[in-house]
């Protein structure tokens, strides 16, 4: 594709990877700037081989079957079928976001998935990963490829009923003694789902896999960080008489890759100091 580069491609092995990818931001959007194609990649949670640039994606674009290209442009051309395309979770987001979208805020987003059979897991992670998925604002998601006014979309957020957030961050930090931890107040759908988002200023410092202990040193499972989000919990918090409006405590020890669980009232939030 680009010899002075020495960029080339296999058209002998199986259509898999950056194709797929392509093929299924082509099917939502039909057509797509490559700068805004080469951001939907790097938001695919499979995507971390090294990324070709911009004028290489688009000539590797300009070599796919039904693609034409207008400058930066790629058009899918005759336009794809996204229900032909996309599979399993990402169909389903693509089903609600059509049918009562094509932006919308988060929760509400969220609520009409898990209704439809989406566990809250699979949500959380697809909104992160999909190709398909673009983030139009704080708390506000649609089809990859909209042309949307920021503004408008984020009163969406502004405008949603005054409830309880299904899970509530309450603190974050450092112990005295150097222990990364985080604390919630639990909902029900937390305790179900198992599943906790990582406030960004944490997100350098707690990333991997840790082991769960209870603070007398039990192992009860596995804690999985990744790009903003955790998971693993869900055994667990279902394993214990934990209760909606409880506090859950989570101390990190980097060296051994370990995270201390601790379930509570308001109270437990006094044990950080001594931690």
């Amino acid at each position: 594709m680009d010899q002075r580069q020495q960029w080339f491609r296999l058209d002998l092995l199986p259509q898999y990877g950056l194709p797929n990818i392509i093929e299924k931001v082509l099917s939502v959007a039909e057509r797509v700037e490559v700068s805004k194609l080469r951001a939907a990649i790097v938001r695919h949670r499979r995507s971390n081989r090294g990324l070709p640039p911009v004028k290489i994606l688009l000539e590797f674009c300009r070599q796919m079957p039904d693609v034409r290209i207008e400058g930066n442009t790629i058009i899918s051309d005759p336009p794809r079928d996204w229900r032909k395309t996309l599979t399993g979770v990402e169909r389903l987001i693509v089903e609600v976001l059509s049918k009562h979208g094509p932006v919308m805020e988060r929760m509400a987003f969220e609520e009409r998935c898990v209704r439809a059979g989406m566990n809250r897991f699979s949500f959380n992670v697809i909104i992160m990963s999909s190709p398909v998925v673009e983030q139009y604002g704080r708390s506000v998601y649609g089809l990859l490829g909209l042309k949307v006014d920021r503004k408008a979309a984020q009163k969406l957020v502004s405008q949603r009923p005054a409830i309880t957030p299904a899970r509530v961050l309450r603190a974050f930090g450092q112990t005295d003694n150097g222990r990364f931890y985080l604390a919630y107040r639990l909902s029900k759908a937390a305790i179900s789902g198992g599943v906790i988002t990582m406030p960004a200023a944490m997100k350098r410092h707690i990333h991997g896999r840790f082991t769960l202990r209870t603070p007398d040193g039990r192992k009860v499972g596995t804690l999985v960080v990744k790009k903003g989000c955790g998971w693993g919990l869900g055994p667990v918090l279902r394993g214990t008489p934990a209760e909606p409006g409880d506090y859950m405590l989570l101390l990190f020890d980097k060296a051994s890759h370990s995270a201390q669980i601790r379930i509570g009232d308001e109270n437990i939030m006094q044990e950080i100091s001594g931690a």
